[in-house]
């Protein structure tokens, strides 16, 4: 989903979700991976887009992925696969949903 909503006035403090629709056996599971704000982030969002910024020019309807949230348990064994899909909605802005797909087979591959 693209937006063309202004930019959001107070980025501290907005509402941020994220959902994993995994495919495992013969169920779906919509997994609610978080619900936080963007007050919970290690660094600011100013922070974020001045840090980007400085490495490359951030166009109107950039998108800047931080990677995941603190409740992530990697030592519980769940990964990401092939045809689970990640959904991110940030309050007042939109939300966009990725679809995890196979790696292309590598040049190196024999």
């Amino acid at each position: 989903m693209v937006t063309t909503r202004p930019p959001v006035i107070a980025p501290h403090g907005a509402d941020l979700r994220e959902r994993v629709k995994a495919y495992r056996g013969l169920t779906d599971q919509c997994l609610f991976v978080q619900d936080r704000s963007t007050e919970d982030m290690i660094f600011s969002v100013g922070e974020v887009i001045a840090h980007f910024s400085r490495a490359m020019t951030l166009v109107p309807g950039s998108l800047i992925a931080t990677g995941p949230s603190s409740r992530i348990d990697v030592t519980k064994g769940w990964f990401l696969r092939c045809g689970d899909e990640v959904e991110v909605e940030i309050a007042t802005v939109g939300q966009v949903r990725t679809p995890m797909v196979a790696a292309p087979p590598s040049i190196n591959e024999s």
